[in-house]
């Protein structure tokens, strides 16, 4: 049986039938290949003669699949909205992704596909079928390097729709592919339960939207080559949730093949990248009583009944009350990957520390000097009143978020946090908001980062590079992070640096400006930096290391100096000019390393709970 993806599938019946159906299915798919080839060929030997010379060149494209056509400008081509497996719709719902139906017809690919169902706002957006992927890719390109991007959002929310181009990303590079990927979120992509083991025939579960950016990778390797791409060159890279998936990503065997390199921003290795069994099961079986399919006769039957949208904010909203019970997902965000022992075996942090990862690959991370301002975009709990204080904040403010709302630290360790976090500040009056948010920003991102480059440059056989991102972009910021947006209160936070490594055709729609949620390059010393990080990132993907080639280099430009002998590196950039530190938040770290994982939340009276279903959720990663 021809699988789709170049292998045929070995019979177990007689020898003789086994025979005559691999001889049958080879020629069926001999065959299949021959005939889209001559469609693909007439098309555009059609199309050609109806266009203007040079204009078309490259907007054809055969994939295993089927014909596609994109579009071209005179140095790259876009292929929007491609789909790399069935709609996960119906029976499909909470089961591995599945081969696509395979075309004839030209299909165009000029307009995004939709994104996964979320919640944004107060609505529900996007489709339960939006396994889609878009590739830009040099209209030079002969075996050239494949930038993989994994977009985060807490595993709830995000997307390629409209977001993420990588026109200026592939025009600044050249010879440059770059894919973006859809994968489910929330429940539809992360449910886990012993009750959906039977779904799948590896018996996993809780890990759908993984094996969807697993299933958009093997599509790159059978298609890639098409677009003038290398399989053997690909290089994974992701933000938040993003960089969460590539560090499972870096811990499953399966994934291992499919890429060469990786590139993490703000979330390598962090607790919540994954959860617990127990943490999904909880989840799961709340959902299971709230919708009453517990009483049905089949409840797996019963919840596939239920439309996607209702799944999704009952799921999001209703059940995840923000903040958390005190005892409750102590590991994860509202969702996220599940060790289910099949997908994954153990939490990424504690693979990576058995040294239980990819040694063999390239790895770039790092992490924004205020990651933990994005805390502060919340509202309707103790925690976002007293965050929203902002500079009014006192010490007693500053004890009760660490003891109860943010981190549960307890009573005794207090003392520890304030000699440390004190020390950092030599301000003559205490500014309790930006202490606050660098205990968060250490604790969720930056603390895990730099664990992780130390184990990965201990036993890893290839180079480690590490960043910091110090630069506070001259633009007023999108609402959901500091307080609102408000100035003063942002800092480089969450997010902010993919503006300048997408060189405007970042996430968070940075060209449309605040009002749409992104930050705008301003002005060109912004442009100067935005220039050298997409060189270094460019770099990194074509060989591995930063510094090489030398063919793309700025002004600001410096020698990057890799974490091969241990020592904690990391290339700050900033505008005032970039340099290596060494020890960077040494002994910050060694603070929150020693608390371990943290619940976020305390203890609520059923009456809290049922209040807080309706307030607004913030999403930190």
């Amino acid at each position: 049986m021809y699988l789709g993806d170049g292998r045929l599938h070995k019979e177990h019946g007689g020898s003789d039938s086994g025979k005559w159906s691999k001889r049958v299915d080879a020629m069926a798919a001999f065959f299949w290949d021959w005939f889209v080839h001559l469609v693909l060929a007439i098309a555009s030997w059609r199309h050609a003669r109806g266009s203007a010379p040079g204009n078309s060149r490259g907007d054809l494209v055969l994939t295993a699949e089927g014909p596609i056509q994109g579009r071209c400008s005179s140095s790259s081509c876009e292929y929007l909205g491609i789909p790399y497996a069935a709609s996960p719709a119906g029976p499909l719902r909470w089961k591995p992704p599945q081969p696509v139906s395979r075309w004839t017809e030209i299909r165009p690919a000029k307009e995004f596909g939709d994104d996964c169902m979320q919640v944004k706002g107060e609505s529900i957006i996007g489709s339960e079928s939006c396994l889609f992927l878009n590739v830009w890719a040099s209209k030079q390109c002969r075996a050239c390097t494949v930038m993989f991007w994994i977009h985060g959002g807490s595993y709830v929310t995000g997307g390629t729709q409209d977001m993420f181009n990588g026109t200026a990303l592939v025009s600044f590079a050249g010879d440059l592919v770059i894919v973006t990927v859809n994968y489910r979120l929330g429940i539809l992509g992360f449910a886990g339960s012993d009750e959906l083991r039977s779904r799948d025939p590896r018996g996993s579960t809780g890990n759908y939207g993984l094996q969807d950016q697993r299933a958009a990778m093997q599509w790159v390797q059978r298609n890639i080559a098409a677009f003038g791409g290398d399989p053997h060159q690909v290089v994974l890279f992701g933000e938040s949730a993003g960089a969460g998936s590539i560090a499972v990503h870096l811990t499953s065997p399966d994934s291992w093949p499919l890429y060469r390199s990786a590139i993490m921003e703000s979330g390598a290795f962090s607790y919540w990248n994954a959860q617990p069994m127990a943490d999904a099961e909880r989840q799961f079986s709340e959902l299971v009583e709230a919708t009453g399919c517990r009483n049905a006769t089949a409840p797996i039957s019963c919840l596939e009944g239920i439309e996607a949208d209702e799944l999704t904010g009952l799921a999001t909203i209703e059940l995840n009350p923000e903040p958390l019970p005190e005892g409750w997902k102590a590991y994860g965000t509202f969702f996220s990957p599940t060790v289910d022992g099949v997908q994954l075996t153990a939490l990424p942090w504690q693979l990576l520390s058995a040294g239980a990862f990819k040694q063999d690959s390239p790895v770039l991370l790092g992490f924004n000097r205020d990651e933990g301002t994005v805390l502060a975009s919340c509202e309707g709990t103790p925690k976002c009143e007293i965050l929203h204080k902002g500079s009014n904040m006192t010490e007693s403010d500053f004890i009760a978020l660490l003891t109860t709302d943010m981190l549960n630290i307890s009573h005794a360790q207090i003392g520890d946090v304030l000699a440390v976090y004190a020390a950092e500040d030599n301000a003559s009056v205490k500014d309790w908001y930006w202490t606050a948010t660098e205990v968060y920003g250490d604790y969720a991102i930056a603390c895990p980062t730099l664990r992780a480059a130390r184990q990965i440059s201990k036993m890893s056989k290839k180079e480690t590079f590490l960043y910091e991102f110090c630069h506070t972009p001259k633009a007023n910021a999108p609402n959901w992070a500091g307080i609102f947006g408000q100035a003063g209160t942002v800092g480089a936070s969450h997010a902010s640096e993919l503006g300048f490594v997408w060189l405007g055709g970042d996430g968070w729609q940075a060209s449309k400006g605040a009002a749409e949620g992104g930050w705008p390059l301003s002005g060109k010393d912004e442009w100067l930096l935005a220039k050298t990080m997409a060189a270094y990132w460019t770099n990194f993907a074509k060989t591995g290391n930063p510094n090489h080639p030398e063919d793309i280099r700025t002004s600001l430009t410096v020698p990057w100096t890799s974490m091969a002998d241990q020592t904690v590196k990391a290339m700050q950039l900033k505008l005032s000019g970039l340099s290596m530190k060494e020890d960077i938040l040494a002994r910050r770290c060694e603070l929150i390393d020693s608390l371990g994982p943290m619940v976020e939340g305390y203890t609520m009276s059923g009456d809290r709970r049922l209040q807080s279903a309706s307030l607004h959720m913030p999403i930190l990663v």
